[in-house]
Formats: structure tokens, C-alpha cells, sequence
């Protein structure tokens, strides 16, 4: 696109210092910003009000006209503000770029101020000619003219530099739109000197000719925005250098496309490149993850990668543009490692994630007089008098335990209580920064469930609800059934119950996606633990005929002949042989995929524990779910390559991560908003349809199925409906409207969220 001065001027990092990109945080390029932004607000009130009562008293039509000008530098401060605040929010995955349009929009809107600006000084100095309506100036705007060719070139220098320091390209046209009042103003100056000094005519005149720069000024910076907007980048240098790197990766056969934003100190790129017509869906893979390592290891400030490969294999591909993996095989494992590593020195450094903190003021110590002895013990009387009270006077409606005996921690097997811990602190702090629920950890030193059970009774009356965690099966469905059947609170495992949610809100997107009926399809289960287990029946409860249900372990496919399933810790391996499969297959895992439309896997991490040519035997529009972690049990590409429609993996850095994070905090906060008894099925039933919901709202696809955790709004709309659906069903002890159970929803994780970010900006929380 043909260059011009004024982008030269503002937006050109030859401009800018290209070492000094990368150099702010993002916090620094939000609040310097806005500050610039701010301090031309004000600055610009001030002016526009002195200009334009100078102009009026002075009898200058220039000034008057320059006052408008200013007033046209209020709404640019103004649009630039409000465009970093936009900003501020996450981008989302599907949409990477955000910042930079909200930057490039805002550059727009200052160009149309600008030009808004010069046409109106037209206007008035045009009119004021024609009337002949031409009086001497007096001394007051000539001063005023003086005061503002100052403090305006003040403020570009001010407004210049700090976009300039942030790269941020609106920041940058809001200052030239500072200079261009003050060359307004200097137009002004000399208008009026001449009319003091016998050529009345000179002061309109000065207005004209003003505006004209003005005019050229607004249409360079709108040329300038909608150049952002279609090619995104402007240094050439930046965008040859990433051309000369792609043409020398062994396997490119050629650059089809290159797009390239600025979001502030961060570039962002998106490539279409050609590979050799032959190569497989894995080999193109490779090359795609070699182009993406060398971009970011070789070009500076790039924040993220997004490569499009051109059709290869046109059977799997179906002739159309298919976007790959980012990573390869090697870099996903290696970024798999890269948390451990982490892990081990963040816990170190913080000795651990949860604190308590108080929630009532203290203005000094006298308040412990009410909130301790003797104050205190006037709520504790209306409380033995009411034992419900306990929620109206103490937390305890908005506090969990999360409780485990450590015999099932993540895929580390039975670790113990005191090696479980971190977990369950884990769990605690996504349970208060996501949900708003407060979560105390509590790993019992038992592994007998029936201590187990009897220790979470007696700790009932000081919780709002309890959440079981990582205990081994069967045991863990013994615990929840007698815990549910005997607590008068919410008792909920999220191994089973959240992981089984989750797993239904993918299948309904799914079934979105394939056309298919939840009542027509065949499902199969790849492992028979606690997920598996809770899934099946969640899905049945949902319609899923268990006759076309399939299920297999580590022994081959659950069938009602199967004599290892006699022994009494298999009950619900027997019961559940007994309700499917009716026609008495047996054999292999690779059974359960044969004819399936959706294949649930809970095994052990992968690869190669699915094989390609199980996928193969499944049916047209197959959904799997690979859900082993860190590692699923086959790679989604093989996956695809194999046939499957759609696959979902238990990893956030793949497409469709089947994440029960989204549904426990949102499920326990819609629990004890409305304060349920139970968290039934028909609740994770409604807890899921929302979360597919949400998922149509942003644009679902084969490769988004669901929300991802950064999507926060998803939140309080699934507590919401969990809460709805409580009410619907009488275990609800309290009542409101759903547009008040989301408000209430998003008031308490906006608190915690914040509480959070407030720690870490005083210091409290110490950044690393």
C-alpha cells in the first residue's frame, strides 16, 4: 500500500525505536495511556472554554474557530481513552487481535474528529467573509492564540513521547491532533496581528487556511487507521524478515499469505503457507511447528503464531484450508514439562496459593469488640435458637471444603493426604477466582470410607457445602452416595460429577455441529473409573439410550458373562454390564469404537493407547474425547486423519479442551446462591446445556465446542442456570429471578477477582 508522510510521522517504526518494543508491560501501555489520555481531556476543556470566550470577547472569528478545533481534541482524548479501555479486556483465542482493532478503530475516530474540525472552521471563517461581518480583534485572543501555541505543542511533546514509548498508534494521532491546534493556533496568531494592524480580512482567512491542514491532517490519520485495519502492520522491515524465514524452512513450498497486528508492545501473526502436495496431515504439522519456533525464537515482541497450511491429503482434508496445531509432537511435550518446572519454585517462593482475609472492617481494634468477644455473642444466641441463621451471620453460606483422602491425586495414584495438598489448594483457589466461593482444603489421614464419611458429617455445620476430590474407586462411589443421602448441605464429587457435566456440554455442541440426535446416537466409553462412570450416567439422564451404550476396561467390553465383575467391589462395573449392551458384545477396547458417533476415553496418557484404525471403524461425523492428561491417548491430528469429526483433549493448548473447571465453581455458585440441599443431575444437566449455549453465542465450530476459562461472563451464567434449576426442582430454600441470580453471580467473582489483582497491585501478593 503507497506510503504516505503522515504515517511516516505517527505509525512507521522506523519512527519508533524498534528496541524499545516489548520493553512495557501491558499494564504500563493500559495506565500510561490512559493517563495521556486524560490529561488531554482536561487540558482540552480548559482551552476549548478559553478559546471560545476569548474569541467572543475579542471579536476573533480565527479563535472561535480554533476553540472548535480543541473542542474536536476533547472527543479524540476522549475515543482513545475509551479504546484502551476496550482493550483491556481479553482477547479472545478465536479473535487474538483485539487490542489492535480497538487501537485502529480509535486512530479512525480521531481522524474524523480532526477532519469534523477543519470543515466547521470552513464554515464560520467562510460565513463570517461572505457577511462581511469583520471587527477588529481585540488583545485577548491574540494572548489567548500565544497560550495556546504553548501549552498545545506542550502537550504533543508530552502525548508524542509517551505513545511512542508505548507504541500505541491512537496514542500517536492523538498527539499530531494536538499539533495540528497548535499550528491552528499559530494561523490564529497571525490572523489576528493582521487585523489589529488594518487587514480585517486576514483573521477569517487565517481560519481557512488552517482548516485545509487540518482537513489533510484528519484524512492522513483516517487513511492511516483503515490501513491498520486491513494490512494490520506497517513495518516492512519486521514483515521481510519473517518472509526470509518462512522461504528458508525446510518443507515450505511457498508464502501464500502473511498477517501481521500491533497490540500495543505485542505482534501478532497469522500465516497461510503451501507445503508439498504429498506430504501428510502430520508431515505438514511438523513444518507448520518448525515456521512457528523459528518466527519466535528469531523475530522480537512476537506474542503468538497462528499458521494455516494449504490443502494436503485432499482426503482428509475435503479440498479445504484446515488450520493446524501450532506445536509439534517435541514442543508439546516440552511445554507439557515447562508448568512442572515452574511448579516446584512458584510454590516454594508463595508456600502455598490460599490465605484467609478478613471480609468485615476493622477501622481499629475496638471493632474486636463486635466481631469477637463480647459482641460476638449475640449472634451465636439467635443462632441456637435458629440453626439457619448460620448463613445470614457467618460465611458459611459461601464456604466449601474440598475434601480428599490423597488415593487418587491426579494421575500420581495414592500419594497421601499430606502430598495432596497442593491440589486441593489448587482447587480452593479456582474455586474462589472463578466462582467467588470461598474452599478450605481438608486431606483426611484415612483411607477407610466409612471414617471418611463419618469425619465429613461432624465437619458439616461449619460448610456451606462439600467437595470430594481425588479419592480412589470404587470407595469414591460408596462416599458420595452415603454423603449425599445423609448431609443436609450440597455434597458433590467433581471427578465424577463436574468431569460428567463437562463431558455432556461437548456432546451437545457436538450434536449441534453433526445434525445427529441425542436419542439416536452410539456411545461408547474407553475406561470404566469415576469420569467414565459419572458420564454415563449423566448421559443417560440426559437421553442417551443405554442400550447403545458400549463401555470397556482394562479387560475388554463390560458385558452381563463377565465373572471378574462378581467380586463386590465391582458393583457398579456389574450393574452397569447389566444396563448396556444388550446384545452381549465382547472382546477389545476396539470394540466400543466400531459404529460409535462419540467415543468418551479415560485411560492413561498417550499416544498410540487409541489406534488410528479403531478411529477409522467409527461412524460418519464421529466426536472422540481424549481426555487422558498430559498426553491424550492419541494425537487429535491422528484423530482426524482416522476420521473423526470433531476431537476434544483434556489440554488447554489444543482446540475443544474438555475442562471441568467450567463447570464446579459455576455449579457450586449457583448452589449456594439459591442454598440447595443436593446438586442433582438435572442441575449439571442445566449447568451443561448453558455451556454450550455460551459457546453458540461466540461462534461454534469443529474446533470450539465450549468456552475457555479467560471467557468469565460464561460463569455467572451457568451458576445462574444451576440455580434456576434448583428452584425448579424444590431444593432450593431461596428464590429469585435468573437475571438475579447472574447479577448476583458476577457481583461475588468480580470481588474475588479483584481482591486479587488489588493484592497484586499494593504489593501484597509479591510479583515475581
Amino acid at each position: 500500500m503507497k506510503g504516505m508522510t503522515t504515517k511516516k510521522n505517527m505509525n512507521s517504526k522506523s519512527e519508533l525505536n524498534k528496541n524499545q518494543l516489548g520493553k512495557v508491560s501491558e499494564t504500563e501501555y493500559f495506565s500510561q495511556g490512559e493517563k495521556v489520555s486524560i490529561v488531554g481531556i482536561v487540558g482540552n476543556v480548559i482551552l476549548t472554554a478559553v478559546k471560545i470566550a476569548a474569541g467572543i470577547a475579542g471579536h476573533s472569528t480565527a479563535m472561535v474557530a480554533d476553540g472548535a478545533h480543541s473542542a474536536s481534541d476533547i472527543l479524540s482524548s476522549l475515543v482513545v481513552l475509551i479504546s484502551l479501555k476496550i482493550a483491556k479486556k481479553p482477547a479472545d483465542e478465536a479473535h487474538p487481535y483485539g487490542h489492535g482493532k480497538a487501537e485502529s478503530l480509535a486512530t479512525v475516530a480521531v481522524g474524523v474528529f480532526l477532519l469534523g474540525a477543519g470543515l466547521s472552521i470552513v464554515y464560520f471563517a467562510a460565513k463570517s467573509i461572505i457577511s462581511g461581518h469583520t471587527v477588529e480583534p481585540g488583545m485577548l485572543p491574540l494572548l489567548t492564540a500565544i497560550l495556546s501555541i504553548v501549552s498545545k505543542e506542550a502537550m504533543f511533546q508530552y502525548t508524542f513521547r509517551i505513545g511512542k514509548k508505548i507504541n500505541s498508534s491512537s496514542t500517536i494521532a492523538n498527539a499530531w491532533h494536538h499539533r495540528s491546534d497548535a499550528y491552528s493556533s499559530v494561523a490564529s496568531l497571525v490572523g489576528i496581528i493582521g487585523a489589529r494592524h488594518g487587514f480585517l480580512m486576514l483573521d477569517p482567512i487565517a481560519g481557512i487556511g488552517v482548516s485545509f491542514f487540518i482537513v489533510k491532517m484528519g484524512w492522513d490519520i483516517i487513511y492511516n487507521g483503515v490501513y491498520q485495519l486491513m494490512d494490520g502492520f506497517s513495518d516492512s522491515q519486521t514483515i521481510e524478515e519473517m518472509k526470509q524465514i518462512i522461504n528458508e524452512c525446510e518443507g515450505v513450498s511457498d508464502l501464500k499469505a502473511i498477517s501481521v497486528r500491533q497490540s500495543g508492545p505485542y505482534i501478532f501473526v497469522d500465516l497461510k503457507i503451501g507445503v508439498d502436495r504429498k506430504a501428510t496431515f502430520e508431515q505438514a504439522h511438523e513444518v507448520a511447528g518448525k515456521v512457528k519456533s523459528e518466527i519466535l525464537s528469531k523475530v522480537s515482541n512476537v506474542k503468538n503464531v497462528h499458521i494455516h497450511v494449504d490443502p494436503v491429503d485432499t482426503k482428509c482434508r475435503k479440498g479445504c484450508e484446515v488450520k493446524l496445531m501450532d506445536l509439534t509432537k517435541d514442543e508439546m511435550l516440552e511445554r507439557a514439562k515447562k508448568p512442572a518446572e515452574e511448579a516446584i519454585k512458584l510454590h516454594r517462593y508463595y508456600q502455598g496459593k490460599m490465605q484467609t482475609v478478613p471480609k468485615c472492617c476493622i477501622r481499629d481494634v475496638s471493632d474486636f469488640a463486635i466481631w469477637y468477644t463480647p459482641g460476638v455473642a449475640e449472634p451465636c444466641k439467635e443462632i441456637k435458637k435458629n440453626p439457619d441463621l448460620a448463613y445470614e451471620f457467618t460465611n458459611k453460606g459461601n464456604t466449601i471444603a474440598v475434601v480428599t483422602d490423597g488415593t487418587r491425586v491426579l494421575g500420581l495414584g495414592d500419594i497421601g493426604p499430606e502430598a495432596g495438598l497442593p491440589v486441593m489448594e489448587g482447587k480452593c483457589m479456582l474455586f474462589k477466582y472463578l466462582g467467588g466461593v470461598d474452599a478450605v482444603a481438608i486431606c483426611l489421614d484415612t483411607k477407610d470410607p466409612d471414617k471418611f464419611i463419618e469425619t465429613v458429617k461432624y465437619l458439616t455445620p461449619a460448610f456451606g457445602g462439600i467437595n470430594l476430590e481425588d479419592i480412589a474407586q470404587p470407595k469414591c462411589f460408596y462416599i458420595l452416595d452415603e454423603l449425599r443421602k445423609d448431609c443436609k448441605i450440597p455434597v458433590w464429587h467433581d471427578d465424577q460429577q463436574g468431569t460428567a457435566a463437562v463431558n455432556l456440554a461437548g456432546l451437545y455442541s457436538g450434536l449441534k455441529i453433526t445434525g445427529k440426535r441425542i436419542e439416536d446416537i452410539k456411545v461408547g466409553f474407553f475406561g470404566c473409573g469415576a469420569a467414565n462412570v459419572a458420564t454415563i450416567r449423566i448421559l443417560i439422564s440426559a437421553g442417551v439410550d443405554p442400550k447403545n451404550i458400549l463401555i470397556a476396561d482394562s479387560r475388554g467390553v463390560l458385558h452381563p458373562d463377565r465373572t471378574d465383575l462378581e467380586d463386590v467391589k465391582y458393583d457398579v462395573k456389574r450393574h452397569l454390564a447389566q444396563l448396556t449392551n444388550p446384545q452381549g458384545i465382547s472382546g477389545g477396547p476396539e470394540k466400543v469404537f466400531e459404529g460409535a458417533d462419540a467415543v468418551f476415553c479415560y485411560t492413561k496418557p498417550g499416544p498410540d493407547v487409541v489406534k488410528k484404525e479403531w478411529v477409522a471403524k467409527m461412524a460418519k461425523d464421529a466426536m472422540l474425547f481424549a481426555c487422558a492428561n498430559p498426553v491424550p491417548e492419541i494425537w487429535p491430528w491422528e484423530a482426524k486423519e482416522a476420521g473423526a469429526r470433531i476431537v476434544a483433549t483434556g489440554r488447554s493448548d489444543f482446540p475443544n479442551q474438555i475442562n471441568n473447571s467450567l463447570i464446579f465453581p459455576a455449579v457450586f455458585r449457583g448452589t449456594l446462591d439459591v442454598r440447595a440441599s443436593v446438586i442433582t443431575d438435572e442441575m449439571c444437566i442445566a449447568a451443561a446445556k448453558t455451556l454450550s449455549e455460551c459457546a453458540e453465542k461466540i461462534g461454534m465450530s469443529e474446533e470450539y465446542l465450549i468456552p475457555t476459562m479467560d471467557q468469565t461472563w460464561v460463569y455467572p451464567e451457568v451458576a445462574a442456570s444451576v440455580g434456576v434449576k434448583a428452584i425448579e426442582q424444590g431444593v432450593a430454600k431461596l428464590t429469585a429471578s435468573r437475571d438475579d441470580l447472574v447479577k448476583m453471580a458476577e457481583e461475588r467473582i468480580k470481588a474475588a477477582q479483584e481482591t486479587t489483582k488489588l493484592l497484586m497491585k499494593e504489593g501484597l501478593i509479591k510479583s515475581l
